[in-house]
């Protein structure tokens, strides 16, 4: 099968900031490592589930990287 692998990020929004996991494929898990190691912000769309206490973003889209 296709290598994914799964990274953590921070969501920002009304109730301050949460920690959401999202699973990549490559080459965007790739991507959101270079991202990590140089300081830039990952941004992506999906459907946002809760799962028990914890977050993650199903479906991900839209992944850029942002350099901030």
């Amino acid at each position: 099968g296709a290598l994914t692998g799964r990274v953590t990020i921070a969501r920002y929004g009304d109730e301050g900031p949460r920690r959401v996991t999202i699973e990549l494929g490559e080459p965007l898990y790739h991507t959101a490592v270079q991202a990590h190691d140089h300081g830039q912000t990952l941004r992506a769309l999906g459907t946002l589930a809760k799962e028990g206490a914890r977050y993650s973003l199903q479906t991900p889209r839209d992944v850029t990287v942002e350099d901030e």
